[in-house]
C-alpha cells in the first residue's frame, strides 16, 4: 500500500467516520484512498468551515470521529482559523494537509500551526513516520486536555509504497474524553475543609465538566452550593435547577462573585476570558469523583442568596417596531426541547443566548470567532440528526461566512437559521460609544459606507434573497412581537430555512443586572 492508503487505514482503525474539507489537484492518491474507504466525506465550500464542521461533530458526539483536511498552500492557510477555534474550545480534532517539496504553493505549515495546536508535525517519506506519528496525533488530540493536532503530509510520502511497520494492535480501543484523576486523600480532605469553612462558597462550572459527563446536579443537591457556569459550561445543569444562578460572561456583571469568599472551580478554563480571582479559588477537577461520593461536605441553605441573584429572563412590553432579543429567546424556549441545540454566533445576541436560552447551546468562546455558527450547525445536525438545530447569527457574522448555505442545501439538513439584523457590529459599536463617545463610531455600521469625501452610500442587505440564491426557503422578516408565533411552524418543518429578525438592543443583560439589583 502507499502512504495515502496507510494514512486512511489508520483513520478507519481509530474509529474516524467523517472527513471534512475541500480537496485539491495535487493529492490525488489521498483523494483516491478516501474514495475507496468507509469514510464519509463532507465537502464544504471553504476549508475553515471544514474544521468547524468536524469540530462540531466531535463536540456534540463527545468523541473524535471527524477530521478535517485541505489542499496544500492556500487551502491550509484557509483552514487554520477553524483548527485554532477547536483547539481553544478544547475540542479534539485532527487536521491534515499535503505538502509540496517545491517552491510553488509552499508554506511552512508546521511553524504556522504550532501555536494553535497541541501537536504539529510534518511527516517524512519514511514508512514508520506514517505508521507511528498519525496514531500519535490522534492519541494526543483525544487526551486531556483535548485540542487540535495538525499533520503535514509530503506528496512523495503519499505516493510511495510503505508498510505498517508498527501494526496497530490497539485499533479497537476507544479513547473516551475522561480525565485521569489523582487520588490524593489528603488533598480531598483539604478541599472539604475549605468548603465547610467558607461563608459563601460558589461553584463555577466550565467547559471541562461537560466533557466528563459528571453529575453536577447530584453534587449540588448534596451540598446545597450555589452554581454559576461559563458559556461553555452551560447545560451541565438544568437552567430550571433551583441552585443554578445562571451564566457568566466576560461582559456580564460578576458582582455576585465578589460576595463569595471561596470560588470552587470545576472544569473552569481561563481561555474563556472571565478573569476570575484565582486567589480565593480552589480547583476540584481531579477530585470530583471523591467529592461526589463523600458525605463530609456539610449541606447548607443558600436559597436566599440564590433567589436574590438568580438570572431570570425579563418580561418586556412589545416594541412598536423591532424585537427584543430576550423576547426571541422566550419563544425558542417555549418551542424547543432542552436537548435540542441552539448554535450561537458571536455578537450581542450571544450574551442573551448564554444567559437565557434553555436548550443546549454551542458557542465559540475561546476565540469568539465570527462566522462560526453556520458550519457548526452543520456538524451538530450530522451528529444529532433527530434534534432540532437552530443557528442564530448576526448580520455581520452572516456576511462573513454564509457560503455553507450551499452545503446545507446540498445535504438537505433541516437547520433553521435566524439572522439577527441590527445593521451593525453591535457589540463593537456599543464598546466604542462607551469608551470614545456616544456620537461617533468607527467601522461598525453595515448599512452605511463612506464611498468618498463627504459621500455616504446606504446599503440594506436582503438576507432572504441571499438564501434564495442558494435555493433555501426564506420567507419571513420578523419585525413585530406578534410575528414570533411563526417560530412554532418554522421549527416543525423538516427542511432548511432562513429567516430575518429585526432586533433592537436597548438595555443589555449586564446593564440590567447592575441597574436593578
Amino acid at each position: 500500500m502507499n502512504g495515502a492508503e496507510l494514512f486512511v487505514k489508520i483513520l478507519e482503525e481509530n474509529k474516524i467516520n467523517y472527513v471534512c474539507g475541500v480537496t485539491g489537484d495535487f493529492e490525488i492518491p489521498l483523494t483516491k484512498a478516501i474514495m475507496n474507504s468507509k469514510l464519509d466525506n463532507i465537502q464544504v465550500m471553504h476549508e475553515q468551515n471544514g474544521a468547524f464542521v468536524a469540530s462540531a461533530i466531535n463536540r456534540v458526539s463527545n468523541k473524535l470521529q471527524a477530521v478535517c483536511y485541505s489542499t496544500l498552500g492556500p487551502g491550509a492557510l484557509n483552514m487554520i482559523g477553524g483548527v485554532a477555534n477547536s483547539h481553544f474550545d478544547r475540542v479534539p480534532l485532527l487536521a491534515f494537509s499535503p505538502q509540496t517539496e517545491g517552491q510553488h504553493q509552499y508554506v511552512d505549515l508546521v511553524s504556522l500551526y504550532k501555536p494553535v495546536t497541541k501537536y504539529a508535525r510534518e511527516l517524512k517519506s519514511k514508512p514508520y513516520e506514517f505508521s507511528l506519528f498519525v496514531k500519535d496525533a490522534i492519541r494526543i488530540a483525544r487526551s486531556e486536555i483535548p485540542g487540535s493536532c495538525f499533520l503535514s503530509l509530503p506528496l512523495s510520502g503519499l505516493n510511495s509504497e510503505v508498510e505498517d511497520c508498527f501494526g496497530y494492535s490497539d485499533g479497537n480501543i476507544d479513547y473516551p474524553l475522561t480525565p485521569t484523576y489523582i487520588n490524593t486523600n489528603q488533598k480531598v480532605e483539604e478541599i472539604i475543609t475549605k468548603i465547610n469553612s467558607a461563608k459563601l462558597p460558589i461553584l463555577i462550572v466550565g467547559n471541562l465538566a461537560i466533557r466528563y459527563n459528571s453529575n453536577v446536579s447530584t453534587f449540588v443537591e448534596k451540598t446545597g452550593l450555589p452554581i454559576v457556569t461559563t458559556f461553555q459550561g452551560k447545560n451541565t445543569i438544568s437552567k430550571k435547577h433551583k441552585n443554578n444562578i445562571g451564566v457568566l460572561s466576560r461582559h456580564s456583571a460578576k458582582s455576585i462573585l465578589d460576595k463569595s469568599d471561596l470560588l470552587i472551580f470545576f472544569g473552569y478554563d481561563q481561555v474563556e476570558g472571565l478573569g476570575l480571582n484565582e486567589e480565593k479559588a480552589i480547583v476540584i477537577d481531579d477530585f470530583f469523583p471523591e467529592l461526589l461520593i463523600t458525605n463530609k461536605i456539610v449541606k447548607r441553605d443558600f436559597s436566599s442568596f440564590i433567589k436574590k441573584n438568580k438570572v431570570k429572563l425579563p418580561k418586556n412590553k412589545p416594541l412598536k417596531y423591532g424585537i427584543k432579543m430576550e423576547q426571541l429567546i422566550s419563544y425558542l424556549n417555549r418551542y424547543m426541547n432542552e436537548d435540542d441545540i441552539i448554535v450561537s454566533d458571536v455578537g450581542l445576541h450571544k450574551q442573551f443566548i448564554g444567559l437565557y436560552a434553555k436548550p443546549r447551546c454551542l458557542f465559540s468562546n475561546g476565540l469568539s470567532y465570527m462566522g462560526y455558527s453556520i458550519p457548526t450547525a452543520i456538524g451538530a445536525q450530522i451528529a444529532e440528526p433527530e434534534k432540532r438545530i437552530v443557528c442564530i447569527i448576526g448580520d455581520g457574522g452572516f456576511l462573513m461566512n454564509h457560503q455553507e448555505l450551499a452545503t446545507i442545501q446540498r445535504m438537505n439538513l433541516p437547520i433553521k437559521i435566524l439572522v439577527i439584523n441590527n445593521g451593525s457590529y453591535g457589540l463593537v459599536e456599543r464598546a466604542q460609544k462607551q469608551k470614545i463617545g456616544k456620537t461617533k463610531t468607527f467601522g461598525t455600521w453595515l448599512r452605511t459606507f463612506h464611498s468618498g469625501i463627504d459621500e455616504i452610500t446606504e446599503i440594506d442587505f436582503n438576507f432572504l434573497n441571499i438564501a434564495r440564491g442558494y435555493d433555501i426557503f426564506a420567507s419571513n422578516v420578523i419585525t413585530l412581537y406578534k410575528d414570533l408565533n411563526c417560530l412554532e411552524d418554522i421549527l416543525r418543518r423538516k427542511r432548511p430555512e432562513l429567516h430575518e429578525v429585526k432586533v433592537i438592543y436597548n438595555e443589555l443583560p449586564w446593564e440590567r443586572q447592575t441597574t436593578h439589583r
